[in-house]
C-alpha cells in the first residue's frame, strides 16, 4: 500500500467548490482521509500570526 496525492482546485469561499473536490476525491480514491489547504501567503506575513499553544512543542 502505497502514498498518493491528488490536486484539484478549490475556492474555499463556494459551498459548491468545496462540494466537488470532496466528490471528485470520493470518485478517484473512494475516501477523503486528508484535505490540504494549501493556499499561499505572499509577502512578509508569514504564519506569525498563529499564537494557539501547540501541544507536546517546546514543552
Amino acid at each position: 500500500m502505497g502514498a498518493a496525492a491528488r490536486f484539484e482546485l478549490l475556492d474555499v469561499t463556494k459551498e459548491e467548490s468545496r462540494a466537488a473536490v470532496v466528490a471528485a476525491t470520493n470518485r478517484h480514491f473512494g475516501k477523503l482521509d486528508v484535505l490540504v489547504n494549501n493556499a499561499g501567503i505572499s509577502g512578509s506575513a508569514g504564519t506569525g500570526f498563529f499564537t494557539a499553544p501547540k501541544p507536546g512543542i517546546g514543552s
